[in-house]
């Protein structure tokens, strides 16, 4: 007996060391450090279904000085290696679909277990839509430090390493590492995609339900955001002070389009006052803080750079210069972004003179003036895109099974280019 039970013993330990071995030599979602070959185990094509494992469990018990959080488009668009870091050790923790409640939650692990000096943070408007929760892949276990030695003898990891080996592609870029922009070409269908997933449905107005709402109802259940996702935002404006970290906020300078498919929905009245909001929250906290307000900058609306004409999609090797569609910039917009936010003057760079608007309480409603002014332009110098978007809204709409849910009216063109934007929910 006492011999069968030493063989089990040693065949359960072999098992679970060749299994070991395995997952460390095919480190599927790039968080071992192991040896990359090419060909063999360089490529990692899981890290993108995957990529809060490979960012929070391969990075967020580093070391790091300095944050970069928010939305794939602060995940796409912002390099943790400019130089408005100056050499700090920046790591680069925003990810697709990152709602307030995972931003805030991964600033206060991060100021908590780290001298952090400053962050960076990205705020998009869909983040504090009380209906979009944390994605399939968020897990509170990921940020357990012994995350990684559990996933390393995961069952499912094996099933990733499968699917590893012998890929062809490069190594994810790492989230502390400089971003190498590489030319991507224009794809008009990759475009009208993307803002058809923003649209009923999708990003916007998440399903089932299709709502968009600061907060939800005291007796609301299921998939919601049960803290008012804008009091997340608070939470982390008031831990910022607390630490004494400093804080640059920040509103995406997604394309021209991308707002046009917000309006199309009915919501620039509330997108407005999201802004309205913030500037409120950040000021309310500031004052409690006994300190100066945090830098909010707004990069949307109608400017030079977000109002980019769209290439030919039959020139090849066609590309766009700042974008890759309507939702994410590129590297180099995100450049001009953190220049803005920290004041650099970069020898030979150009930094447009209306790219960034610093909100404050005396200047909310004038920006927002000013940027209804800038649609009204360029609505009219832009009808084919305008007529495009609200083709898209009304197809999505009609193949969309939203519930309980009573649909806006489209947004009607007024002389000034704007419409009322009221949400009618129920």
């Amino acid at each position: 007996m006492r011999c069968y039970l030493t063989h089990l013993l040693a065949s359960a330990t072999l098992a679970l060391a060749s299994t070991a071995a395995f997952n460390w030599f095919t480190d599927p979602y790039a968080i071992f450090g192991s040896p990359r070959l090419p060909n063999i185990n360089e490529a990692k094509p899981l890290v993108t279904d995957n990529i809060r494992i490979f960012k929070m469990v391969g990075y967020l018990h580093h070391p790091m000085d300095a944050l970069i959080l928010g939305t794939s488009r602060a995940h796409v668009g912002l390099n943790p290696k400019h130089q408005a870091f100056n050499g700090l050790r920046t790591v680069n923790l925003a990810m697709p679909s990152q709602p307030n409640a995972e931003t805030a939650l991964l600033f206060k692990f991060v100021a908590e277990h780290n001298s952090l000096q400053m962050a960076v943070i990205g705020l998009d408007f869909f983040a504090s839509n009380a209906y979009l929760t944390f994605t399939p892949d968020f897990t509170p276990d990921n940020f357990a430090e012994d995350r990684k030695w559990k996933l390393l003898f995961s069952f499912d990891t094996v099933m990733a390493s499968r699917k590893t080996l012998f890929q062809q592609g490069r190594f994810p870029p790492a989230p502390d590492e400089a971003i190498t922009e590489a030319r991507q070409k224009y794809s008009k269908q990759a475009l009208i995609n993307s803002e058809k997933g923003y649209m009923w449905g999708g990003v916007y107005l998440p399903g089932p339900k299709c709502r968009f709402r600061f907060e939800t109802e005291p007796s609301e259940t299921g998939k919601i955001q049960h803290t008012p996702p804008l009091e997340d935002i608070r939470a982390l404006i008031a831990l910022a002070h607390q630490h004494h970290v400093k804080l640059y906020l920040f509103i995406s300078p997604s394309h021209a389009r991308q707002w046009e498919v917000l309006a199309a929905l009915g919501l620039w009245d509330t997108w407005e006052d999201w802004k309205r909001q913030l500037v409120r929250i950040n000021e309310e906290e500031a004052a409690r803080a006994h300190q100066k307000p945090f830098p909010l900058w707004d990069f949307s609306g109608y400017h030079g750079i977000s109002t980019e004409n769209l290439p030919d999609s039959n020139v090849p090797g066609a590309e766009m210069a700042g974008y890759i569609e309507s939702s994410h910039y590129k590297p180099a917009i995100g450049n001009l972004v953190l220049d803005r936010l920290f004041d650099l003057k970069v020898p030979g760079g150009t930094l447009p003179q209306d790219f960034g608007v610093l909100l404050t309480q005396d200047a909310i409603e004038r920006h927002l003036e000013a940027i209804r002014s800038a649609r009204m332009r360029y609505r009219q110098t832009h009808s084919r895109d305008i007529a495009e978007i609200a083709n898209f809204e009304r197809e999505v709409k009609l193949q969309n099974r939203c519930i309980d849910y009573t649909h806006p009216a489209p947004e009607p063109v007024t002389a000034a280019g704007t419409g009322t934007g009221k949400v009618a929910v129920r």
